[in-house]
C-alpha cells in the first residue's frame, strides 16, 4: 500500500472516531472521490498514448448472433475511437422465409448491442464531476481479498436510471477499478453487467472482460479488450 493511500485510510479511520457519523462519512467520502478523481486522471492520460482490439460477440438463446472486431484508440477529447476491422455474422438458415427472419433477429440484436455499449459508457462515469457524485452519496466499505490485498467497495443507486445499482471495487493501493457489478434496465428490460479491469506494469489500468445479460430476451453481450498497445 503506497503512504498517500494508507495516509488516506487511516484518516478515513480516524475520523470516523472522532466525528459524527453522518458528518464523518460525508468527509471521508469527499477524501475518497478527491483521491481516485486524481487518480482516474493520471490513468486517462496514460490510456490515450495507447489503442486496442475489443472483441464483441452477441448472442441470443446461446446462439452466436454476430462477432466483431474493432480497433480502439482514445481521441485528444477523451472519446473512444473505433475502427471496423473484422465483422461475422451468425450463420443463417437456408429457406427465404427462414432466412429473412434471422437477419430481422440478427439485426435487433446488434442494435440492442449497440444501445448496451452506450448504456454501459453511462456507467463509466467518464467524467470526475459524475464519479465524484457517486462517490459521495455511496456507501464505503473496506474490504480485504483472501490474498490480503485491501480494496474499497463502492455501492450506489439512482446513478443512471431510477432504481438502478452500481457497485465498483477499488484497489486500495492504486485506487484504480478492480470490478463492476450494474443492474439497471434498457428499454425496459432488466439487465445485468459484470465487468472485470486489468492493472498492467505500468500502472495503466483499463476494462478487460465484460458481459450484459437480457434475461428477458435470453442475450448475451460479451466483450473482450486485449492486445494493448502503445504508439509511438
Amino acid at each position: 500500500m503506497t503512504r498517500s493511500v494508507f495516509v488516506l485510510l487511516a484518516s478515513m479511520l480516524l475520523l470516523s472516531l472522532l466525528a459524527p457519523a453522518a458528518v464523518a462519512t460525508q468527509v471521508q467520502n469527499e477524501s475518497l472521490a478527491n483521491a481516485i478523481v486524481a487518480a482516474r486522471s493520471r490513468n486517462a492520460a496514460l490510456l490515450r498514448q495507447y489503442n486496442w482490439n475489443s472483441r464483441t460477440e452477441v448472442t441470443e438463446n446461446d446462439k452466436m448472433m454476430d462477432l466483431r472486431i474493432d480497433l480502439v484508440s482514445v481521441t485528444a477529447g477523451g472519446q473512444l475511437q473505433r475502427t471496423l476491422l473484422n465483422d461475422q455474422p451468425g450463420q443463417l438458415p437456408r429457406g427465404f422465409l427462414r432466412r429473412g427472419i434471422a437477419q430481422a433477429q440478427q439485426r435487433q440484436a446488434e442494435q440492442i448491442a449497440v444501445g448496451i455499449a452506450s448504456l454501459v459508457d453511462q456507467y463509466t462515469l467518464p467524467s470526475g464531476d459524475k464519479i465524484a457524485a457517486f462517490i459521495l452519496q455511496a456507501q464505503v466499505q473496506p474490504i480485504t481479498t483472501p490474498a490480503g490485498q485491501s480494496q474499497l467497495q463502492v455501492t450506489g443507486s439512482g446513478v443512471v436510471v431510477p432504481g438502478d445499482s452500481l457497485t465498483i471495487v477499488f484497489s486500495g493501493s492504486t485506487l484504480m477499478p478492480v470490478s463492476v457489478q450494474i443492474s439497471t434496465t434498457y428499454n425496459g428490460d432488466a439487465v445485468t453487467i459484470s465487468g472485470t479491469f486489468v492493472s498492467m506494469a505500468n500502472g495503466l489500468n483499463a476494462l478487460q472482460f465484460l458481459t450484459a445479460e437480457l434475461p428477458g430476451k435470453q442475450l448475451s453481450v460479451n466483450i473482450h479488450n486485449f492486445d494493448f498497445v502503445q504508439q509511438d
